[in-house]
């Protein structure tokens, strides 16, 4: 089952926190892989689903702050 833009828009926006299907919280994430682009693979421990978190820098902070 292929996940609305709508689905993918409030996942995003909830943080990850809850499963991009079936909305519950139980997820299991693996791993951040960090070669050519970060991610971290997820499982909804409640409906089985699988899928891809990437990762995107959104800023920076320097010891001379």
């Amino acid at each position: 089952m292929a996940t609305t833009p709508e689905q993918r828009k409030a996942y995003i926006e909830s943080g990850g926190v809850v499963c991009l299907y079936c909305g519950d919280s139980n997820l299991q994430t693996g791993d951040i892989d960090a070669q050519e682009m970060i991610c971290q693979q997820v499982v909804c421990l409640n409906c089985k689903k699988e899928w891809t978190d990437e990762y995107t820098l959104t800023g920076v902070t320097t010891d001379d702050e």
